[in-house]
């Protein structure tokens, strides 16, 4: 029971602070020496679809700000590159990009 709420509380603290994505996460209570069966139940409680778009979205804006004016294929790469050491999969990495290129064009 107390590896339980060490792993919940831990992942929290990594999603709020540095937005780490589940992969990343998985990872890191792994080196915490916690079962593999723990760590998937801890990230199926903090992490859905739509919750680990929202913790993408939150480490670009602290990585570029609100609303890059221009953003070229190397910004994207690198962008990508950056959620992927994150620990986010690449189906949430591109969704979170292609909602950044696009915002530019929404404003205008």
């Amino acid at each position: 029971m107390h590896d339980g709420r060490f792993a919940l509380q831990f992942s929290k603290m990594q999603i709020r602070e540095k937005q780490l994505g589940p992969e990343k996460l998985r990872f890191l209570l792994l080196e915490k020496g916690l079962s593999r069966e723990l760590i998937e139940d801890t990230l199926r409680t903090l992490y859905d679809e739509s919750r680990e778009e929202e913790v993408a979205r939150k480490a670009v804006q602290k990585r570029v700000g609100e609303c890059p004016s221009v953003f070229t294929p190397r910004d994207k790469q690198r962008l990508s590159d950056y959620l992927r050491r994150r620990g986010f999969h690449y189906d949430t990495i591109n969704k979170v990009i292609k909602q950044v290129e696009d915002f530019p064009q929404e404003q205008t």
